[in-house]
């Protein structure tokens, strides 16, 4: 069956959910941000007795339309933690955020999931419980709680694994683009390249520039994020993995950027600026590796996952 066919021109329920740009800089398992790409997840009740069924357009179409989908699995567990009975739905993902390029994609699925599982259980979670499963399934707060938040999100886990954030609101005047190359960059893969321990020196290193950085960001400074944005715990290590990234980082720089850094666990490169600028001569550094790649502005939002019903937005918690 064409699922966009059955669903009809109007689907009655819609989730969109923001890609994310995480690990950002010095903030490695602890900072990210909300960008303006977003995924968008049809949803159809479905009657007692009927089984589910998903389709996909996009990335992962013909890839991810079984049961054992991320988005349908999460929802699935959640609705099962409460004790509820998981009904038969039908899921219609248009995927724009590409998978394993550093932009959250599996995050963003999470984050569709557990909403999936508010709506279908009348609102059982909370915001703090639907921020602490999502942070459970993912391991670390950094994409998928600015998926769910919107904004600029710093978060940890307390000694008893409860997580604690706080969102900042987008830098006004601040740009960022997107260099995403077409290969991918599995989180294992990313994860395996860095060493089991650091130097105290590369540590009090990234702890006063992640205090910088943060500073920078809730204040709204732009001028301090230039210096902020250093890191010695992930990027060196991963950069060598993503051909081309360090020779148009360099590009970028030169062009004005504020920033230029490794997006999540890559292979996509994020790049800041304090004004609209014009960075397509990184695409050249990609050529010259013999990588093709795509550049395009990904604006920091504010509003996270949104859920509309007949087009009227709909309160995901109290």
């Amino acid at each position: 069956m064409n699922m966009k066919e059955w669903f009809g021109d109007a689907p009655q329920i819609v989730i969109k959910t923001p890609a994310t740009s995480a690990n950002m800089g010095p903030g490695f398992d602890c900072l990210g941000m909300a960008v303006n790409l977003h995924n968008e997840l049809w949803l159809k009740k479905l009657p007692s007795g009927e089984s589910s069924r998903i389709s996909v357009e996009g990335y992962g179409a013909g890839e991810s339309e079984t049961l054992d989908n991320l988005i349908y699995r999460t929802y699935a567990e959640a609705m099962a933690k409460i004790g509820r009975e998981v009904q038969p739905i039908a899921l219609h993902c248009i995927n724009r955020v590409p998978f394993a390029r550093g932009l959250g994609s599996s995050s963003a699925a999470a984050v569709s999931g557990l909403v999936v599982a508010q709506l279908m259980s009348d609102g059982a979670f909370s915001k703090e419980e639907l921020m602490q499963m999502a942070t459970d399934i993912d391991g670390h707060p950094d994409n998928v709680l600015p998926a769910l938040l919107g904004g600029i999100v710093i978060g940890c886990m307390t000694d008893d694994k409860r997580v604690v954030a706080r969102k900042m609101q987008p830098v006004e005047g601040l740009y960022a683009y997107a260099l995403i190359p077409d290969y991918p960059l599995p989180t294992s893969k990313a994860r395996a390249a860095m060493p089991d321990g650091y130097s105290r020196e590369d540590v009090v290193y990234n702890l006063g520039h992640l205090g910088l950085l943060v500073a920078s960001l809730a204040t709204g400074n732009l001028e301090g994020l230039a210096d902020a944005f250093s890191d010695r715990i992930h990027e060196p290590y991963r950069l060598p993995l993503m051909p081309g990234i360090q020779e148009a980082k360099e590009i970028a720089l030169e062009k004005g950027a504020l920033a230029a850094l490794v997006s999540g666990a890559g292979s996509t490169m994020l790049i800041l600026s304090d004004a609209k600028r014009d960075f397509s001569e990184t695409l050249k550094a990609l050529e010259q590796k013999r990588v093709s790649g795509q550049l395009i502005e990904v604006a920091p939002i504010a509003t996270g996952v949104q859920c509309f019903e007949n087009e009227m937005e709909l309160k995901i918690w109290p």
